[in-house]
């Protein structure tokens, strides 16, 4: 065999080693990629799939805003009479054991003060009805009604003795000073009255000199 045809047996050898390398290399292009992670699952699938976004409006919490409804009544003073309710937190006289409150009906302390030594009845400068006074020696205690059937309602306790005193201690014959430690210096005065005011009650003190010569509770609004 002459030399010339060993080159092209040669030639066509490696033509042929060629292409089929070329063949190869498509093939392994079109397989699937090699797993390079030993054998582990490609790093996306580790991840955590995302959470639905929650509705923010569904975790805010209502706050409760205070209608008429549900709020809590205001309090308010003892004083108005229309109700029938009686100054029971202002200035009260005490007679033997007996609370008188301003406002209060007159019938519910008649029976327990007794028979009063005297009694009578007035026009009322306050309102429609009567003005009826129970006396009991050195103690007045007067009573009015708006209209004729309306019920009678305490509105002034006058002292006019030194027998009697108020709740507090204090007595006709003491002084001014003496009103002053009990009671303070709260106080509003017009031509020697001292007058105090708690919750719809009235306390006041007549003052001649240093001497208190009087003492009337009474009720504010009449």
């Amino acid at each position: 065999m002459g030399v010339k045809k060993i080159l092209i047996i040669i030639l066509a050898v490696i033509l042929l080693l060629l292409n089929f390398s070329l063949t190869g290399c498509e093939k392994q292009t079109d397989a699937e990629p090699v797993n390079n992670n030993n054998g582990l699952l490609p790093e996306e699938t580790f991840k955590n799939p995302a959470e639905p976004e929650q509705d923010t409006d569904e975790n805010i919490t209502d706050i409760p805003v205070e209608t008429e409804d549900n709020a809590d009544p205001a309090d308010s003073a003892d004083d108005n009479l229309d109700s029938g309710s009686k100054c029971g937190d202002g200035f009260v006289f005490v007679y033997n054991g007996i609370s008188v409150y301003m406002g209060d009906y007159i019938e519910n302390i008649l029976t327990d003060m007794g028979t009063p030594t005297d009694y009578y009845e007035s026009e009322s400068c306050t309102s429609d009805g009567m003005m009826k006074t129970y006396c009991y020696g050195g103690l007045e205690i007067a009573s009015y009604a708006k209209t004729e059937s309306d019920e009678y309602r305490i509105f002034m306790v006058t002292l006019m003795d030194d027998i009697n005193s108020t709740a507090e201690g204090l007595y006709i014959g003491q002084t001014a000073g003496d009103m002053i430690k009990i009671y303070g210096t709260e106080y509003e005065e017009i031509f020697g009255c001292y007058k105090y005011v708690r919750n719809g009650a009235g306390l006041s003190f007549d003052v001649d000199g240093d001497i208190i010569t009087c003492i009337t509770y009474n009720l504010i609004n009449v």
